[in-house]
């Protein structure tokens, strides 16, 4: 059931009408962001039209506990120098979440940060951004779980479809039981998603 949204609120996890999840790489980009690129551009994008995203690259930080661009780099070295206890324990947090204690007007609060795995289940379709240099990696891990749960995928791709992986453009096609979708540009997909979920933009909540 579509979920309707008070536009008097700023699109939050509580306050929205559809939610994302915006995959792709992070660890080997074409564009040497770390993936951040895109999502800036996107997510406002989709907050006016309603739809809260879970963006890994701006979430992930307080799972890790450090800036992201330093977390990966630090990845590579424990890997070098055999430190794998370091660096499963921090993947776990990355994958599956992690809970946490804040505190709230004087109070202790208990509460859950999701991980990877918890984004995909909990967005109603994920939004998949491939870049021709792009070397993804826990993305195609998300897609297939995506799949397995009947969530749809959208690929928004520079890439045309007779060179993408013949597997990963089946799966994505195939996704939501026959709903996703390959996409050439942002403009096109945000014109899919209002015509294919009735939305409307409000200019008013882009964030310049």
């Amino acid at each position: 059931m579509k979920r309707e949204i008070d536009w008097k609120e700023t699109v939050s996890i509580n306050n929205n009408c559809l939610r994302a999840y915006l995959i792709g790489s992070i660890e080997h980009t074409g564009k040497n962001d770390n993936g951040a690129g895109w999502r800036k551009e996107l997510t406002p994008q989709l907050n006016a039209r309603g739809i809260y995203c879970f963006d890994p690259v701006s979430l992930e930080e307080k799972k890790i506990s450090m800036p992201q661009e330093d977390f990966l780099q630090k990845l590579v070295n424990v890997r070098k120098n055999g430190r794998m206890s370091f660096f499963m324990e921090n993947m776990e947090k990355i994958w599956k979440g992690l809970d946490i204690i804040e505190e709230e007007n004087g109070k202790p609060i208990a509460k859950r940060i999701l991980g990877d795995l918890g984004y995909t289940t909990n967005s109603d379709f994920l939004v998949f951004n491939l870049h021709a240099d792009d070397k993804p990696g826990g993305s195609i891990i998300e897609m297939s779980y995506a799949h397995q749960a009947g969530i749809p995928t959208y690929m928004i791709t520079d890439v045309p479809l007779y060179k993408l992986n013949s597997s990963i453009l089946y799966f994505i096609l195939d996704s939501g039981r026959g709903q996703g979708g390959v996409f050439k540009s942002q403009d096109d997909f945000l014109e899919f998603l209002e015509e294919k979920y009735n939305l409307k933009e409000r200019k008013h909540f882009i964030q310049q």
